[in-house]
């Protein structure tokens, strides 16, 4: 699991695995807690945004003829994401029934 973390220290450098950048005081980033894997934030919410502008499938989009039909199909389309979207997110005190 990723953990966002900061460099605290003056003196404390890392570099990025995934783009080979530097970490240094006050920047943001993310290890995973299982093999130490350490990605800057930026290039982890860059790449992340990039992924989600690669899947989304702007068809529909482009055939709507008026101003209301490309509204409902956004709506549609927020609604479908949110509806996928539902069982990644973590469940802070999960209980068990």
């Amino acid at each position: 699991m990723l953990h966002l973390k900061r460099v605290v220290n003056f003196n404390d450098f890392i570099r990025c695995k995934v783009s080979g950048d530097i970490i240094s005081y006050g920047d943001f980033y993310y290890e995973d807690d299982e093999d130490g894997f350490i990605v800057k934030a930026t290039v982890y919410k860059a790449m992340l945004r990039e992924k989600e502008l690669n899947e989304f499938n702007y068809e529909k989009l482009q055939r709507a003829e008026s101003q209301l039909d490309y509204r409902q199909a956004l709506k549609e389309y927020e609604r479908e994401f949110l509806a996928q979207s539902l069982f990644e997110r973590k469940i802070a005190h999960k209980e068990v029934y």
